[in-house]
């Protein structure tokens, strides 16, 4: 995908006791980097990213480590 297509990317988390996600999406095809100032212990949270074009189209989503 070209960087002109990218919609934005979505970014979903949770702990890992949690069964639930929560999610922030980035609109935009300009961010490489997100930060989350409320988790304290990212070891201990699972993350997993999706990239979304333009019309709304998601990528599979990916694990991604913190670091």
């Amino acid at each position: 995908m070209a960087a002109n297509e990218i919609g934005g990317y979505e970014i979903r988390y949770k702990k890992t006791s949690d069964s639930q996600y929560s999610t922030v999406v980035l609109n935009g095809g300009s961010a490489d980097q997100h930060s989350f100032m409320d988790i304290a212990a990212a070891e201990l949270v699972s993350f997993e990213v999706a990239v979304f074009d333009a019309d709304g189209l998601y990528s599979d989503f990916v694990s991604a480590v913190a670091n």
